[in-house]
């Protein structure tokens, strides 16, 4: 289940944000133990709160236009095995960041970016994503996937 605890009131996506923000503003310093009981047959409508806090998910703007390196990056998330079909990836860093070695000899370079996935059962996400390219001395080799970060549900009419 998707919840805030205590997310800041004025952007919040859930009821319960407010009601458990001022609840625990007013518990005293000291340790407590907090009980969170589930009951079915509630009024609550958790799907019409998840689809409007999607609304809020977009593709970011593009820190850099590098069109065949978009395209390898979307290869490498097919490549590294993902169930997940990618749909468009927007770079989110403006260049390559350089990795070394302790001794300073280039080992790679990466790259951020966001990469919209369409799932098995035809909804879509969001990814944050880092990409690679090894460095053999004197070229840079094909981009790999390197690092997964967080992922959000996406409408599809959010990915522009």
């Amino acid at each position: 289940m998707n919840t805030e605890i205590l997310p800041d009131p004025a952007f919040s996506t859930t009821r319960g944000a407010k009601v458990y923000s001022k609840m625990l503003s007013e518990l005293s310093p000291r340790v407590h133990k907090i009980k969170v009981v589930l009951e079915s047959g509630a009024t609550y409508k958790p799907k019409a709160l998840e689809l409007k806090s999607q609304q809020g998910v977009t593709m970011p703007s593009p820190a850099k236009t590098d069109p065949d390196l978009e395209k390898a990056m979307l290869a490498a998330v097919t490549e590294a095995g993902w169930k997940e079909t990618p749909v468009k990836a927007v770079i989110t860093d403006s260049d390559w960041e350089i990795n070394r070695n302790a001794l300073g000899v280039i080992l790679f370079r990466s790259m951020g970016a966001k990469v919209a996935v369409k799932t098995p059962e035809g909804t879509y996400k969001l990814f944050s994503l880092t990409f690679s390219q090894k460095y053999d001395g004197s070229n840079y080799g094909k981009t790999e996937l390197y690092a997964v970060g967080d992922s959000q549900v996406i409408p599809f009419e959010n990915i522009k």
